[in-house]
This record gives structure tokens, C-alpha cells and sequence, in this order.
């Protein structure tokens, strides 16, 4: 089983929301893919991370997958 959550989604936000159910399990798992641009500007991070958070749910596990083009040398978000 799996639906689309089109209730998670953002204008201005490139990120797709999957719940699924694998085969023979229980427990659903929610899943998303992500594109953040390369020059994304700090409130696009942060409207991205209050996604996420909202989407996240202590009942179902949450996998992130995509390309966030995060650099790791930046203390920047």
C-alpha cells in the first residue's frame, strides 16, 4: 500500500511525500524525496526543515531521500 501525503507538500518547496506500507509489515513508513537548489537562501532551509519536522511522527519512522546539496565546510544551516 502507499499514498501520496499531498497534505505535507509547500509552494516553493521541492520535496514529494510518500507513506507506504512494506510488504507483510504493520507499521507504515513515510518517505520523501528532496531537491534543495544549490544557492537555496537561509529561508528556504528553514521553511524545508520546518517540513520535515512536521512531517516526522513518532508513531511512523521517516526516511529522507534526495539531494540536499548541503556543503559541510559552511557553518551556515
Amino acid at each position: 500500500m502507499k499514498a501520496y501525503r499531498t497534505d505535507l507538500e509547500e509552494i516553493d518547496l521541492e520535496v514529494l511525500w510518500f507513506q507506504v506500507c512494506p510488504f507483510k509489515s504493520k507499521r507504515p513508513l513515510l518517505m520523501t524525496g528532496i531537491y534543495r537548489p544549490p544557492n537555496a537562501k537561509a529561508d528556504l532551509d528553514h521553511r524545508l526543515a520546518e517540513n520535515i519536522e512536521r512531517a516526522c511522527s513518532p508513531n511512523m519512522e521517516t526516511i529522507l531521500l534526495g539531494d540536499m546539496n548541503l556543503d559541510p565546510s559552511k557553518k551556515s544551516f
